[in-house]
C-alpha cells in the first residue's frame, strides 16, 4: 500500500471522529522534533470573535500537549491538556509518513476541531515551515523570556508563510 494509500485511509477513518488527523511528511517530522529538543515549550494565539486566548504547548516525546494560559498558570503541573497530538512514527522508515492523531478534551469541551486544526497548523509554521520572524520569536521564547512580545506574536500567527 502506497503512502498516499494510507494517508487516505487514515483521514477518512479519523473525519467521522471527534479529533483531527494528519500524515506528516517523515522528514517535516524530523525537523519538528529536532525544533522541539530546543524549544520545548512555547506559545500560540488563538482568535476568538471577543478577543484572543493563548494556549501553551509542550513536547513529550512524541506528543504534543496543548492548554490554555489561564489554565496553565491557575494548576500549573496539573494543568489539563485541551489537545493532544499523537504522531505514530511506525512507518517513517518505510513508507515516509507520521501519521498524526489530535485529541480534543471533552471535559469540559474547550476546543473546535477547527480551532484544534488552527493550533496544529500553528505550531508547524513556527517550529518547521514558517520564515524567519516566526523562527525568531520561538528563539526569543525559549532563550530570551523577557523580550518576548506577545503583539508581535499575533502578528505572525496572522501571517501565512
Amino acid at each position: 500500500m502506497s503512502a498516499k494509500d494510507i494517508s487516505d485511509l487514515w483521514n477518512q477513518y479519523h473525519a467521522t471522529k471527534d479529533c483531527i488527523s494528519a500524515a506528516i511528511p517523515a522528514d517535516t517530522y524530523k525537523l519538528l522534533q529536532i525544533k522541539a529538543k530546543t524549544h520545548p515549550m512555547f506559545i500560540l494565539p488563538l482568535p476568538h470573535t471577543e478577543g484572543i486566548e493563548f494556549y501553551i504547548l509542550q513536547f513529550d516525546y512524541h506528543q504534543v500537549h496543548f492548554t490554555s494560559l489561564l489554565e496553565y498558570k491557575s494548576n500549573l503541573s496539573s494543568a489539563r491538556p485541551h489537545l493532544s497530538l499523537i504522531h505514530y512514527t511506525d512507518l517513517a522508515d518505510s513508507k515516509g509518513i507520521v501519521l498524526m492523531r489530535g485529541e480534543i478534551s471533552s471535559d469540559p469541551r474547550m476546543l473546535t476541531p477547527q480551532q484544534a486544526q488552527f493550533l496544529a497548523l500553528q505550531m508547524q509554521q513556527f517550529y518547521v515551515t514558517g520564515g524567519q520572524e516566526k523562527q525568531k520569536l520561538l528563539e526569543t521564547f525559549t532563550f530570551h523570556p523577557q523580550n518576548f512580545n506577545y503583539e508581535q506574536l499575533i502578528e505572525a500567527a496572522n501571517k501565512l508563510d
